[in-house]
């Protein structure tokens, strides 16, 4: 990723959040959970790492203290139809900021779309059934970018100390507050209830409030099935 103005352009030969929670959402056998919110949630997260979405604070008589909404900042195309799909969703909404609870299943489709498309095309999985459909499945062909996904995941995770790229600090908290089946009991440490969704201050204060609040959101909506339109 390089800098460029107000954000960060878009180099393809950086994966993208979006791909590597994807792959990392394994079941086992080569097999991969069908990504839902969370795929959607790292479009989302990504955006704001471009500074193509931000956020402002909730306004009018019944507005929340401490709660923001997300609002297009730039509906430039990124140049990666998973983004660029994420934009014109958000675009199709209207300009007005809104809940990012209420933006995720509308981007969950074309960034899922996209995301396997991309994936399929590049030799990494491979798809049975249609996209969308209840008896859809993916799989593992060449296992390279998941390695390589789950590498920079496991790392982060257990040495967040030593974490110096934000992607990697955005990975970690989108598979924190994952379906329960991929956020290793982050939600529930030690047994207590609705952890915060994000645990450590690395994340700069002109990002962090739209990142909260799409974790939050994923948190909220990810589950077996969600995100399904079909």
């Amino acid at each position: 990723m390089e800098t460029s103005g107000s954000g960060t352009a878009y180099t393809a030969t950086t994966p993208l959040l979006c791909e590597d929670v994807q792959l990392v959402l394994d079941i086992g056998d080569g097999q991969l959970h069908v990504g839902g919110m969370e795929v959607a949630a790292a479009a989302l997260a990504e955006l704001v790492l471009l500074g193509r979405v931000g956020s402002v604070p909730e306004t009018g008589f019944m507005s929340r203290k401490g709660k923001h909404k997300l609002v297009v900042l730039s509906a430039d195309p990124v140049g990666a139809p998973a983004l660029d799909g994420a934009l014109v969703a958000m675009m199709s909404m209207g300009t007005k900021p809104r809940d990012a609870f209420g933006i995720l299943p509308k981007v969950w489709k074309p960034v899922a779309s996209a995301v396997q498309e991309a994936l399929i095309e590049r030799g990494v999985i491979r798809r049975e059934g249609r996209f969308g459909g209840l008896r859809s499945s993916l799989w593992i062909v060449d296992g390279a970018q998941q390695r390589d996904a789950i590498f920079r995941l496991n790392a982060a995770w257990l040495t967040p100390e030593a974490v110096s790229d934000i992607r990697d600090a955005v990975f970690v908290d989108l598979m924190r507050n994952a379906d329960d089946r991929f956020n290793r009991g982050a939600q529930r440490p030690h047994g207590v209830e609705n952890a915060p969704v994000i645990e450590r201050d690395w994340y700069p204060p002109e990002i962090c409030d739209a990142l909260i609040e799409i974790f939050a959101a994923e948190r909220a909506t990810a589950g077996p099935g969600a995100g399904y339109e079909s």
